[in-house]
């Protein structure tokens, strides 16, 4: 009865949005197990019908911190999965979980380039906005996302909308390699400098990650 409980309370934690969702974990650990259990579940999970693809990544900076995105078809398809899957898959517990919804995509120095590929980088980023700026801010970053994306490196950049708090955003942008958001920022600071602010109620949270493993049916 227990499990049959946290199931409902895991399924109930999924906001009811139509269209894609992606999943956001992140999580701390230091224990060599975490990898090749992640693999398992993962190869479980990509097998079931509407996952999209499976994503693990490392913090760069902070080893321990790893995050893994997930892409699925609709809510329905991923609450049909958690039904099969494995209720505790990995070896430590999630640090925090946000569902999100594609807001803006802005296509890279390389347009067909999509997919991220293991040894390439990701630049994350959260954003708490101010109530009512949430369309200021979307074109705002939108604007700046196309000015960098320019940068050499710049495979593409990905702004997504919690669906849980709409005033909380994260962007997603990937790099060929660990050099190019080092390079493309030190360029890109010129233009932040000169433009309006992101109406933000507290600093942005960033983190590099390495792509460690990505998959797809």
């Amino acid at each position: 009865m227990a499990d049959k409980r946290e199931l409902l309370n895991r399924i109930e934690r999924i906001p009811a949005a139509p269209g894609q969702l992606f999943v956001l974990r992140e999580y701390n650990s230091s224990d060599a197990a975490f990898e090749p259990r992640w693999y398992a579940f993962a190869a479980l999970q990509i097998a079931q019908r509407g996952c999209r693809f499976v994503r693990l990544h490392r913090d760069l900076e902070q080893p321990s911190q790893l995050v893994t995105f997930d892409l699925w078809q609709s809510r329905r398809a991923l609450v049909t999965a958690l039904q099969t899957l494995p209720d505790k898959p990995i070896v430590s517990g999630v640090a925090h979980q946000t569902f999100l919804r594609l807001a803006q995509h802005v296509s890279g120095s390389r347009q067909n380039d999509n997919v991220a590929k293991v040894g390439q980088v990701v630049s994350l980023r959260h954003f708490w906005l101010k109530v009512g700026s949430e369309r200021q801010f979307e074109r705002l970053w939108t604007e700046s996302a196309k000015h960098e994306s320019q940068q050499a490196g710049c495979l593409h950049k990905r702004l997504y909308r919690d669906l849980n708090l709409p005033t909380h955003y994260v962007s997603y942008s990937l790099w060929a390699n660990r050099a190019a958001p080092d390079e493309a920022a030190s360029q890109h600071a010129h233009y932040q400098s000169q433009h309006t602010p992101y109406p933000l109620t507290s600093p942005v949270r960033r983190a590099t990650l390495d792509v460690i493993a990505t998959l797809a049916p």
